[in-house]
């Protein structure tokens, strides 16, 4: 703004000089502010909670995934501890420990495919088609080889299998 202006401006305009404030001083010029009120009206209050909050069976949803998921890695590493703990001790044939051994690392692949989606292959079709291409054998091969297994890890990674290929096929679907 020109100097020269500053002379013609109204008296709202013009600088105030700041001295010491008082409780019993008020400058009839300053209006006193107000504090502002950020809801106006109940229904206000219910449109803002309601902008802020999930709907209810979006979070169910959420839930039932989670616990889906939790589940799906649970089997997998009470399997993984089975076979460090339990699996030497117990009297198997060499082809159904074999067989064990196949499945549990088919389904730990299964596992790792899980995740896959969420990395670059994700946003690549072709990379995305060939994924969804192994996701098939590794659970045909894991659910064949985990049932020639013995004890309660068998159905902890046949449940985990079964899981994690019903997710990953949603995810298929989904892309």
């Amino acid at each position: 703004m020109p100097i020269f202006l500053l002379c013609k401006l109204p008296s709202r305009f013009s600088p105030q000089l700041l001295g010491s404030r008082s409780k019993g001083h008020r400058s009839s010029r300053i209006p006193r502010r107000r504090p502002r009120r950020l809801l106006q009206s109940p229904t206000g209050c219910q449109e803002a909670r309601s902008r802020m909050t999930i709907p209810p069976h979006i979070s169910v949803g959420f839930v039932v995934f989670g616990l889906i998921i939790l589940t799906a890695f649970w089997g997998l590493a009470y399997a993984w501890w089975h076979f460090r703990v339990g699996l030497p001790k117990e009297p198997l044939p060499l082809w159904r420990r074999i067989l064990a051994t196949i499945g549990l690392a088919a389904v730990s692949a299964q596992a790792i495919l899980f995740f896959l989606p969420w990395t670059r292959i994700g946003r690549d079709p072709m990379l995305f088609g060939k994924w969804a291409n192994w996701v098939d054998p590794t659970f045909l091969v894991g659910v064949l080889c985990v049932l020639a297994g013995k004890g309660r890890s068998r159905w902890w990674l046949l449940s985990s299998s079964i899981l994690l290929f019903i997710i990953s096929c949603l995810l298929t679907l989904t892309a």
